[in-house]
C-alpha cells in the first residue's frame, strides 16, 4: 500500500520524521542501554564507583 502524499503532510511532524529517517531517540536509548550493561558487566561489583575519574582541582595562580 502506498500512501498519498497529502496524507503523509497531516502526520504529526514526529511521526513523518520516523518514517523518513527512524526513531533516533529510540535508537539512541537502546544503545546507551547496551553499553551501560556491558560497562557494568565488565566492571562488576562496585566497578562504576573506581571508574568514576577524580575532580578536577582549581589552577591556582600565584601573584608576585
Amino acid at each position: 500500500m502506498t500512501r498519498d502524499r497529502r496524507q503523509d503532510d497531516q502526520l504529526p511532524i514526529y511521526e513523518g520524521l520516523v518514517r523518513e529517517c527512524g526513531d533516533v531517540p529510540a535508537e539512541a536509548r537502546q544503545a546507551s542501554q547496551q553499553v551501560l550493561h556491558q560497562a557494568a558487566a565488565l566492571l562488576g561489583p562496585g566497578g562504576s564507583e573506581a571508574a568514576r575519574p577524580e575532580p578536577r582541582r582549581q589552577r591556582q595562580d600565584f601573584t608576585a
